[in-house]
């Protein structure tokens, strides 16, 4: 069913319509996984390997979950649990914790780069990190924010890998949460993943 703003359930069909997407990417569908492995030998520069997502199938993902992430979105995260726990038959709890894995993911894991900007050291927690390239490079070209993606870059292969960490994880809490969106809808569930082995 479409969702129109004058239907009830316009945030949590919008919900819905973001993980389908999210759902429906190659990364996704496919089960792809990544890797880093960094080594250091004396005498020798830094050697770092990565196992990333091709180009293409990371920007389709991390555009679906920009719909999640953005604030002002119908489909946010906060918004759609914030819905859920106001209908009696959901499992609130549940809610809770999807929610609070994903605030996590964006917050509650720390400092994950420190570089220079501007001549200051800066350290960058998960949710910078996504901010910073989502305005920087990935849909927006925000000259103000340039100097941290500058900053950020020259981290070299760590950069990237810590990026699709993001992504993947916040895709992980928006399938989930979207199980519990189509229970209350009373709408079949997303196909599951089918695991790649590594």
């Amino acid at each position: 069913m479409a969702a129109t703003k004058n239907d009830p359930d316009y945030r949590l069909r919008t919900f819905r319509i973001a993980a389908k997407q999210v759902r429906d990417t190659g990364p996704i569908d496919s089960g792809a996984r990544i890797s880093f492995h960094a080594s250091k030998k004396p005498d020798v520069p830094l050697e770092e390997h990565a196992n990333l997502l091709e180009s293409d199938g990371f920007r389709s993902l991390a555009m679906a979950i920009r719909q999640v992430y953005m604030p002002k979105s119908a489909a946010n995260c906060s918004r759609v649990c914030q819905t859920l726990k106001r209908r009696p038959t959901v499992e609130h709890e549940l809610v809770n914790r999807i929610y609070e894995r994903y605030s996590w993911v964006l917050d509650g894991s720390g400092t994950l780069f420190q570089g220079p900007v501007f001549g200051r050291l800066k350290r960058f927690t998960a949710r910078q990190v996504f901010h910073t390239w989502i305005n920087a490079w990935g849909f927006h070209f925000e000259p103000s924010v340039e100097p941290d993606h500058q900053a950020l870059s020259a981290i070299g292969l760590y950069f990237p890998f810590i990026l699709q960490a993001i992504v993947l994880h916040l895709a992980g809490c928006v399938l989930a949460l979207d199980d519990l969106v189509a229970d209350a809808l009373g709408e079949a569930r997303l196909p599951r993943i089918s695991r790649r082995d590594a």
